[in-house]
């Protein structure tokens, strides 16, 4: 009887690990889309012409997540501003920091600080907002 037991707990002992690896994984905080992707890819090619995409690419992450009621990740919309500023357009780039103040309130003094700085500059940035 002694074996019977321990060989059962041995099954119940490997099942539970069996089905505790078929567990499905915690949901991620935010959704990041092709936002990290992007911006690896202009850190390796910085000459690249490619803002066009990135906003393009970011922008659809965007309506995916909200199609999907997902938590847009910290920064997304502050780089979109940012691309918007390198095209020349800063009421976008304007609006989408005031967006990235509003989604994470300790994002909001640099927020300030960048629509301060565009405001008073105008739609160039900085090199201290590069260098930041």
């Amino acid at each position: 009887m002694d074996k019977f037991y321990k060989g059962l707990v041995s099954l119940l002992f490997v099942s539970s690990l069996l089905l505790g690896a078929c567990a499905s994984q915690p949901k991620a905080s935010f959704y990041w889309g092709s936002y990290q992707k992007g911006l690896y890819d202009s850190y390796k090619n910085p000459g690249a012409d490619n803002v066009g995409e990135q906003i393009e690419a970011i922008q659809a992450s965007i309506e995916h997540a909200k199609s999907k009621d997902l938590k847009l990740a910290p920064g997304l919309y502050a780089h979109l501003a940012y691309l918007h500023l390198q095209q020349g357009n800063p009421d976008l780039a304007r609006q989408y920091f005031k967006v990235e103040a509003q989604e994470f309130p300790e994002a909001k003094v640099f927020m300030d600080r960048l629509i301060s700085n565009l405001d008073n500059h105008g739609s160039k940035p900085s090199q201290d907002d590069r260098d930041a």
